[in-house]
């Protein structure tokens, strides 16, 4: 037999209505007195909303879009206006290549010329002792 069988045990609550709550032995009593119930007041309760009610924040959908769209025009016209520089300065480099391209020739085979006539020089210092050699 357990402990909460054998012995009574009570509970009772601290609110306006007493309820007694006893178990004794396994068998449930169970009395309650009068209480008072709680009623609306006198024309009822006021109304209840319901409905969602947020503040209006921002920018409407039709500016941002207009403003969106206007960055990106801007944005292009930028890309458009700084590519026709670029093209114009790449023109420009082109040209400046082309006009330079005979001086730079002529350095280059003067450059050639000169490493030619010192390979010669120096085979015809090794080659001062063999025989039919030229």
């Amino acid at each position: 037999m357990s402990l909460w069988r054998s012995c009574p045990v009570s509970l009772i609550a601290e609110s306006s209505a007493q309820l007694t709550l006893s178990f004794c032995c396994g068998l449930k009593k169970m009395a309650a007195s009068k209480v008072k119930q709680d009623m609306p007041p006198p024309g009822g309760y006021g109304p209840v909303d319901y409905k969602r009610n947020l503040p209006k924040r921002g920018l409407s959908g039709y500016s941002m879009f207009g403003i969106g769209l206007g960055v990106m025009v801007f944005g292009y016209w930028r890309l458009f206006k700084w590519n026709r520089e670029r093209r114009r300065l790449q023109i420009e480099d082109f040209e400046a290549r082309l006009a330079l391209m005979p001086l730079l020739q002529a350095e280059h085979d003067r450059r050639t010329l000169r490493i030619m006539r010192e390979n010669l020089e120096e085979e015809a210092i090794l080659m001062k002792d063999v025989p039919g050699w030229k």
